[in-house]
Protein backbone atom coordinates (compact mmCIF):
# COMPACT_ATOMS: atom_id res chain seq x y z
CA UNK A 1 0.00 0.00 0.00
CA UNK A 2 1.32 3.50 -0.97
CA UNK A 3 2.02 6.13 1.80
CA UNK A 4 2.23 9.85 2.22
CA UNK A 5 4.03 12.22 3.94
CA UNK A 6 2.19 15.38 4.96
CA UNK A 7 4.53 17.28 3.22
CA UNK A 8 3.39 15.18 0.29
CA UNK A 9 0.32 15.80 0.91
CA UNK A 10 0.08 19.97 1.59
CA UNK A 11 1.96 19.74 -2.57
CA UNK A 12 -1.16 18.37 -3.56
CA UNK A 13 -3.56 21.05 -2.60
CA UNK A 14 -3.02 23.38 -4.99
CA UNK A 15 -3.41 20.69 -7.53
CA UNK A 16 -6.55 19.27 -6.36
CA UNK A 17 -8.30 22.05 -5.14
CA UNK A 18 -8.73 20.66 -1.36
CA UNK A 19 -10.41 22.70 1.09
CA UNK A 20 -11.25 20.19 3.85
CA UNK A 21 -9.19 17.48 5.90
CA UNK A 22 -10.29 14.78 8.44
CA UNK A 23 -8.37 11.79 10.12
CA UNK A 24 -9.72 8.58 10.34
CA UNK A 25 -7.81 5.27 11.98
CA UNK A 26 -7.70 2.22 9.88
CA UNK A 27 -10.67 1.06 10.78
CA UNK A 28 -12.47 3.61 9.35
CA UNK A 29 -13.21 5.62 12.63
CA UNK A 30 -13.10 9.55 12.38
CA UNK A 31 -10.54 10.93 15.01
CA UNK A 32 -10.50 14.37 13.82
CA UNK A 33 -13.05 16.12 12.06
CA UNK A 34 -13.13 18.26 8.85
CA UNK A 35 -11.91 22.09 9.32
CA UNK A 36 -14.24 24.82 8.97
CA UNK A 37 -14.74 27.42 5.87
CA UNK A 38 -12.61 29.88 7.86
CA UNK A 39 -9.96 27.50 8.69
CA UNK A 40 -7.31 26.82 6.28
CA UNK A 41 -6.91 23.80 5.19
CA UNK A 42 -2.89 23.77 5.73
CA UNK A 43 -3.56 24.65 9.15
CA UNK A 44 -5.82 21.95 9.15
CA UNK A 45 -3.07 19.23 8.12
CA UNK A 46 -0.52 21.04 11.12
CA UNK A 47 -3.21 19.79 13.44
CA UNK A 48 -3.81 16.04 11.71
CA UNK A 49 -0.29 15.71 11.73
CA UNK A 50 0.57 17.37 15.73
CA UNK A 51 -2.98 15.28 16.82
CA UNK A 52 -1.50 12.01 15.22
CA UNK A 53 1.84 12.22 16.47
CA UNK A 54 0.10 12.46 20.12
CA UNK A 55 0.75 9.33 22.37
CA UNK A 56 -2.89 8.23 22.50
CA UNK A 57 -2.53 7.00 19.36
CA UNK A 58 -0.46 3.56 18.89
CA UNK A 59 1.88 3.16 15.50
CA UNK A 60 0.04 1.71 12.30
CA UNK A 61 -1.74 3.21 9.39
CA UNK A 62 -4.29 6.29 9.66
CA UNK A 63 -5.99 7.76 6.46
CA UNK A 64 -6.03 11.66 6.16
CA UNK A 65 -9.84 12.10 4.18
CA UNK A 66 -9.45 15.66 1.82
CA UNK A 67 -12.48 17.07 -0.15
CA UNK A 68 -12.77 20.21 -2.23
CA UNK A 69 -15.78 21.04 -1.18
CA UNK A 70 -18.42 20.47 1.50
CA UNK A 71 -20.42 17.93 -0.09
CA UNK A 72 -17.63 15.49 -1.18
CA UNK A 73 -16.35 14.94 2.66
CA UNK A 74 -19.13 12.94 2.38
CA UNK A 75 -17.09 10.44 0.17
CA UNK A 76 -13.23 11.99 0.06
CA UNK A 77 -10.39 11.04 -1.18
CA UNK A 78 -8.14 9.00 0.85
CA UNK A 79 -4.25 8.90 1.61
CA UNK A 80 -2.73 7.00 3.62
CA UNK A 81 0.03 7.91 6.07
CA UNK A 82 2.17 5.36 8.83
CA UNK A 83 3.21 6.36 12.03
CA UNK A 84 5.83 4.85 13.83
CA UNK A 85 6.79 1.43 12.60
CA UNK A 86 3.59 -0.78 11.99
CA UNK A 87 3.40 -4.29 13.45
CA UNK A 88 3.23 -7.25 10.33
CA UNK A 89 -0.57 -7.84 11.60
CA UNK A 90 -1.01 -4.02 10.85
CA UNK A 91 0.82 -4.37 7.27
CA UNK A 92 -1.79 -7.18 6.40
CA UNK A 93 -4.99 -5.78 7.85
CA UNK A 94 -4.01 -2.89 5.26
CA UNK A 95 -3.70 -4.50 1.83
CA UNK A 96 -6.52 -2.87 0.51
CA UNK A 97 -7.01 -0.54 -2.36
CA UNK A 98 -7.41 2.62 -1.91
CA UNK A 99 -11.17 3.49 -3.17
CA UNK A 100 -10.97 3.93 -6.95
CA UNK A 101 -11.07 7.61 -8.42
CA UNK A 102 -14.69 7.83 -9.68
CA UNK A 103 -15.04 8.64 -13.44
CA UNK A 104 -16.95 11.89 -14.22
CA UNK A 105 -20.33 11.45 -15.07
CA UNK A 106 -20.99 12.78 -18.93
CA UNK A 107 -23.69 15.07 -18.44
CA UNK A 108 -25.81 15.98 -21.42
CA UNK A 109 -26.02 19.60 -22.18
CA UNK A 110 -28.86 22.04 -24.02
CA UNK A 111 -26.09 22.18 -26.81
CA UNK A 112 -25.62 18.99 -27.34
CA UNK A 113 -29.37 18.13 -27.14
CA UNK A 114 -29.97 19.96 -29.75
CA UNK A 115 -27.08 18.83 -32.04
CA UNK A 116 -28.06 15.47 -31.28
CA UNK A 117 -32.05 15.88 -32.52
CA UNK A 118 -30.26 17.68 -35.82
CA UNK A 119 -28.66 14.66 -36.05
CA UNK A 120 -31.67 11.97 -35.60
CA UNK A 121 -33.93 14.56 -38.10
CA UNK A 122 -30.84 14.50 -40.50
CA UNK A 123 -30.56 10.32 -40.04
CA UNK A 124 -34.16 10.01 -40.62
CA UNK A 125 -34.35 12.17 -44.04
CA UNK A 126 -31.31 9.79 -45.03
CA UNK A 127 -33.63 6.37 -44.44
CA UNK A 128 -36.33 7.86 -46.47
CA UNK A 129 -34.22 9.15 -49.37
CA UNK A 130 -32.74 5.65 -49.45
CA UNK A 131 -36.25 3.92 -49.31
CA UNK A 132 -36.94 5.96 -51.92
CA UNK A 133 -34.20 4.94 -54.27
CA UNK A 134 -35.29 1.23 -53.46
CA UNK A 135 -38.71 1.97 -54.92
CA UNK A 136 -37.13 3.62 -57.93
CA UNK A 137 -34.94 0.90 -58.77
CA UNK A 138 -37.36 -2.02 -58.21
CA UNK A 139 -40.12 -0.17 -60.68
CA UNK A 140 -36.79 0.18 -62.96
CA UNK A 141 -36.44 -3.74 -62.75
CA UNK A 142 -40.37 -3.95 -63.08
CA UNK A 143 -39.86 -2.00 -66.20
CA UNK A 144 -37.17 -3.49 -67.56
CA UNK A 145 -38.77 -7.37 -66.98
CA UNK A 146 -41.58 -5.78 -69.07
CA UNK A 147 -39.85 -4.97 -72.03
CA UNK A 148 -37.81 -8.57 -71.73
CA UNK A 149 -40.95 -10.37 -71.81
CA UNK A 150 -41.85 -8.36 -74.58
CA UNK A 151 -38.97 -9.23 -76.92
CA UNK A 152 -38.79 -12.78 -75.82
CA UNK A 153 -42.31 -13.34 -77.03
CA UNK A 154 -41.72 -11.70 -80.38
CA UNK A 155 -38.83 -13.95 -80.96
CA UNK A 156 -40.30 -16.77 -79.34
CA UNK A 157 -37.57 -17.45 -76.34
CA UNK A 158 -36.99 -15.98 -73.64
CA UNK A 159 -33.61 -14.38 -72.89
CA UNK A 160 -32.24 -13.04 -69.87
CA UNK A 161 -28.66 -11.47 -69.22
CA UNK A 162 -26.69 -12.69 -66.33
CA UNK A 163 -27.29 -9.58 -64.20
CA UNK A 164 -30.90 -9.60 -64.74
CA UNK A 165 -31.17 -12.94 -63.27
CA UNK A 166 -28.83 -12.11 -60.57
CA UNK A 167 -31.08 -9.00 -60.32
CA UNK A 168 -34.06 -10.95 -60.02
CA UNK A 169 -32.80 -13.74 -57.91
CA UNK A 170 -30.79 -11.10 -54.85
CA UNK A 171 -33.83 -8.71 -54.94
CA UNK A 172 -36.58 -9.99 -53.02
CA UNK A 173 -33.91 -10.87 -49.82
CA UNK A 174 -31.97 -7.89 -50.13
CA UNK A 175 -35.20 -5.56 -50.25
CA UNK A 176 -36.11 -7.76 -47.07
CA UNK A 177 -33.16 -7.71 -45.20
CA UNK A 178 -32.68 -3.45 -45.94
CA UNK A 179 -36.75 -2.87 -44.88
CA UNK A 180 -35.58 -4.56 -41.60
CA UNK A 181 -32.62 -2.50 -41.27
CA UNK A 182 -34.48 0.48 -41.58
CA UNK A 183 -37.44 -0.48 -39.70
CA UNK A 184 -35.13 -0.75 -36.87
CA UNK A 185 -32.97 2.30 -37.16
CA UNK A 186 -36.35 4.26 -37.15
CA UNK A 187 -37.22 2.57 -34.18
CA UNK A 188 -34.06 3.61 -32.27
CA UNK A 189 -33.94 7.05 -33.72
CA UNK A 190 -37.56 7.40 -32.42
CA UNK A 191 -36.68 5.67 -28.72
CA UNK A 192 -33.71 8.22 -29.22
CA UNK A 193 -35.86 10.89 -29.95
CA UNK A 194 -38.64 10.42 -26.80
CA UNK A 195 -35.67 10.38 -24.38
CA UNK A 196 -34.41 13.38 -25.57
CA UNK A 197 -37.80 14.44 -25.19
CA UNK A 198 -38.07 13.60 -21.74
CA UNK A 199 -34.30 15.04 -20.71
CA UNK A 200 -35.46 18.50 -22.17
CA UNK A 201 -38.62 18.02 -20.49
CA UNK A 202 -37.11 17.18 -16.90
CA UNK A 203 -34.28 20.06 -17.85
CA UNK A 204 -36.69 22.68 -17.61
CA UNK A 205 -38.75 21.75 -14.75
CA UNK A 206 -35.41 21.16 -12.90
CA UNK A 207 -34.33 24.42 -13.72
CA UNK A 208 -37.64 25.88 -13.22
CA UNK A 209 -37.46 24.68 -9.86
CA UNK A 210 -34.16 25.79 -8.92
CA UNK A 211 -35.36 29.24 -10.36
CA UNK A 212 -38.35 29.82 -8.46
CA UNK A 213 -36.94 28.09 -4.56
CA UNK A 214 -36.00 30.25 -2.33
CA UNK A 215 -32.96 30.02 -0.49
CA UNK A 216 -33.97 29.26 2.92
CA UNK A 217 -37.06 27.76 2.18
CA UNK A 218 -38.66 24.56 3.27
CA UNK A 219 -38.73 23.76 -0.87
CA UNK A 220 -35.12 24.75 -0.89
CA UNK A 221 -34.09 22.22 2.52
CA UNK A 222 -35.91 19.32 0.59
CA UNK A 223 -34.06 19.96 -2.61
CA UNK A 224 -30.65 19.92 -0.74
CA UNK A 225 -31.41 17.00 1.44
CA UNK A 226 -32.95 15.13 -1.95
CA UNK A 227 -29.31 16.31 -4.14
CA UNK A 228 -27.32 14.67 -0.78
CA UNK A 229 -29.47 11.25 -1.17
CA UNK A 230 -28.55 10.99 -5.08
CA UNK A 231 -24.93 10.83 -4.08
CA UNK A 232 -23.59 11.84 -8.01
CA UNK A 233 -21.24 14.07 -9.65
CA UNK A 234 -23.80 15.71 -11.01
CA UNK A 235 -26.08 16.16 -7.77
CA UNK A 236 -22.90 17.09 -5.35
CA UNK A 237 -21.82 19.94 -7.79
CA UNK A 238 -25.25 20.95 -7.63
CA UNK A 239 -25.52 20.52 -3.63
CA UNK A 240 -22.39 22.77 -3.66
CA UNK A 241 -24.19 25.36 -5.75
CA UNK A 242 -27.38 25.08 -3.38
CA UNK A 243 -25.27 25.02 -0.16
CA UNK A 244 -23.38 27.98 -0.63
CA UNK A 245 -26.58 29.79 -1.35
CA UNK A 246 -27.91 28.64 1.63
CA UNK A 247 -24.89 29.71 4.19
CA UNK A 248 -25.04 33.33 1.98
CA UNK A 249 -28.95 33.77 3.02
CA UNK A 250 -29.08 32.10 6.22
CA UNK A 251 -25.42 30.71 8.16
CA UNK A 252 -27.28 29.26 11.17
CA UNK A 253 -29.36 27.02 8.96
CA UNK A 254 -26.79 26.21 6.97
CA UNK A 255 -24.93 24.53 9.94
CA UNK A 256 -27.97 23.06 10.73
CA UNK A 257 -28.66 21.67 7.50
CA UNK A 258 -25.22 20.64 7.28
CA UNK A 259 -24.80 18.41 10.43
CA UNK A 260 -27.95 17.37 9.86
CA UNK A 261 -26.67 16.07 6.45
CA UNK A 262 -23.99 14.19 8.75
CA UNK A 263 -21.39 17.00 7.25
CA UNK A 264 -18.92 17.45 10.33
CA UNK A 265 -16.89 20.33 11.34
CA UNK A 266 -14.67 21.50 14.19
CA UNK A 267 -15.19 24.76 15.76
CA UNK A 268 -12.66 27.29 16.68
CA UNK A 269 -12.62 26.15 19.75
CA UNK A 270 -12.71 22.79 19.49
CA UNK A 271 -9.38 23.20 17.03
CA UNK A 272 -7.59 25.11 19.69
CA UNK A 273 -7.99 22.09 22.36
Amino acid sequence: MKTFTFAQLKKMIPEQGYKFASLENSQGERIQLNNTVKTKINAQLDLLQKRLNSELYPDGYYFVCMAQTIARAKNPDKYAVVKGKPSKEDLSENKKDLPAIKQPVEVLTYDAALKMQQTISDQKAEISMLKLEIEMLQQEIADLESANKETDLDEGEEKKSGVKTFIEEAMPSITGIMDKYFATEERKLDIKEKELGLKGKQMAKANMKRTLVKPGSPEHIALIHSLHKKDTDESLNKLDSELDKLEAANAELYIKVCTDLGIEFENGEEEQK
